[in-house]
Parts: structure tokens; sequence; C-alpha cells
């Protein structure tokens, strides 16, 4: 008997103070994934190839609104239902930007992929001057 693993959709929030226009880039391009998001990133067509200590993965853009969000499938995947989505929302009051990241983890992993979201994030508000 196999027992597989749960897979779990947790959706993060982050205020940032950046601009849309280079929040939008650090999250969609090749380059501006490589400075927060993984140590090497190659882009071609629609996919993308991200490289981490020796490891890599690839994925499909599925889905994009340039005003809004940008949505990945990994190649190697639990599920076609499974994605990681960057989604960029202008807060009414105060003008601000709240990224939401919206990924699917092993749910006994849950914890740590939200303590590595929240480094990633980190990363990334201090790669745009947003600390």
């Amino acid at each position: 008997m196999t027992i597989q693993n749960l897979r779990e959709k947790i959706i993060l929030e982050y205020p940032v103070r950046a601009s849309f226009n280079s929040m939008y880039y650090a999250l969609s391009n090749p380059s501006g994934l490589e400075s927060w998001f993984a140590d090497k990133v190659d882009g071609y067509d629609d996919y993308l190839m991200f490289y981490w200590d020796g490891d890599q993965q690839c994925a499909e853009n599925i889905e994009v609104d340039p005003h809004e969000f940008v949505r990945w499938q990994w190649k190697e995947r639990e599920s076609d239902a499974e994605y990681l989505e960057f989604r960029l929302v202008r807060e009414e009051i105060g003008g601000g930007l709240l990224l939401v990241v919206t990924d699917f983890v092993d749910a006994d992993e849950k914890e740590d992929a939200i303590l590595l979201w929240n480094e990633q994030i980190k990363t990334l508000k201090r790669k745009l001057g947003s600390s």
C-alpha cells in the first residue's frame, strides 16, 4: 500500500512598497525572477527553467494578465490543478500594492513552505528597496 502526501493550496499575502511595473517585472521576467527567486532562470517561449543548487525545474506560463498576475505550472507536478501564481492587487486605501502568492505544498511541509516564502519575499523586497 502506498501513502500519498496530501497537497494543500496556500495563499499568502504580502504588502509591498514598490511600483507596479518593477514588481511585475520581478515576478514575470527571467532576470527579475533570478534576482530573488532562483539561482538562475532561463526563458524560452512560454517556458522558464529554474535552477537551485544544482537542481532544475521547468515551468510553463499557463495564464497571464500583465495588469494583474502571472501563473506558472511546473512540468513535474502532482496534479494538473496545481500552479504557482503571483498576483498584484492595488490597495484602494493608501494606493499600495499587495503581492498574493498562491502555491501548492505537501500538507506535512506547509509550515516550512510558508517560512521559505516569507524569506523569499523578504529578499524580493530588499532587492526592490521595499523592505
